[in-house]
């Protein structure tokens, strides 16, 4: 009879599987959200140097025996990457991918712990608590500006990057999912 009872406390692989999947994908948007205000502040960085160099070279090839297009040239590259600068805004969604991986991030950290304390739960508990976190992961992707879209690449970089990062976590697990 004690046998019975523990075996209707266990969750289903189906079940088990949904929390995996959601822990994966938590680490995954958590890393490519960090992985883009990385770029976004290093562009943020690098445009207004960009803007700076060529308008300090314009300037002084205009009265240089370079061809007249040389500072015409360099002085446009410095007016685009002016507005280019100016209107992407880097540094500001820089830190609103920051937020967004922080928030992801702790986020994780709670699909980690119903992971781990999955043997605890019955199948219906463990689908309320996979409900509660992937209602808050959908709250917190809804509320990222859709001009911060994340490109393919960083995608399937940060899904190869949340792979290796992701060890055995406990005994019967392997790269993230439950032994079978």
């Amino acid at each position: 009879m004690a046998d019975r009872v523990s075996t209707q406390a266990q969750p289903s692989e189906e079940t088990v599987n949904l929390v995996f999947v959601g822990l994966a994908e938590a680490d995954r948007l958590a890393c490519c959200y960090r992985c883009l205000a990385r770029c976004l502040d290093r562009l943020g960085e690098l445009f207004p140097v960009v803007s700076f160099l060529s308008l300090l070279v314009a300037l002084s090839t205009i009265h240089s025996p370079l061809p007249r297009w040389a500072p015409v040239t360099l002085l446009a590259i410095a007016i685009a990457a002016t507005l280019v600068s100016v209107r992407m805004r880097f540094h500001h969604h820089a830190s609103l991918s920051a937020e967004l991986s922080r928030q992801l991030g702790r986020l994780s950290i709670d699909w980690e712990l119903l992971s781990a304390g999955r043997g605890q739960l019955d199948d219906a508990e463990l689908r309320s608590h996979w409900r509660q976190l992937f209602e808050r992961q959908r709250a917190i992707i809804g509320d990222a500006p859709l001009d911060l879209g994340l490109s393919m690449w960083l995608l399937r970089r940060c899904r190869r990057e949340a792979e290796q990062y992701r060890s055995p976590r406990s005994e019967g697990e392997t790269h993230g999912h439950p032994t079978r």
